[in-house]
C-alpha cells in the first residue's frame, strides 16, 4: 500500500466509523472520549488538509471515534 493510501484509508475509514453508534453512558466509553479530546487538543481544528494531509487523516479518525462514542 502506497503512503498515501494509508492516510486516504484512515479518512475513509473514519467517516465509516462516524456512522456506527455506542453505548455513552459506559465508564470505558467516557474515559475514551477524554482521551480523545486530548488528542484533539494536539490535532486542532486548524489543520489544512492540503498541507498536512496525515494531520487531517488522524483528525478526522479521532473525531470520528468521538462521535460514534457519544451517540
Amino acid at each position: 500500500m502506497a503512503r498515501d493510501d494509508r492516510w486516504q484509508h484512515l479518512v475513509q475509514l473514519a467517516f465509516r466509523l462516524s456512522e456506527s453508534l455506542r453505548d455513552s453512558d459506559s465508564p470505558a466509553t467516557q474515559q475514551a472520549v477524554r482521551a480523545l479530546d486530548s488528542a484533539l487538543e494536539v490535532f486542532g481544528p486548524d489543520i489544512d488538509p492540503v498541507e498536512d494531509f496525515e494531520g487531517y487523516a488522524l483528525r478526522r479518525l479521532l473525531l470520528a471515534l468521538r462521535e460514534s462514542l457519544v451517540r
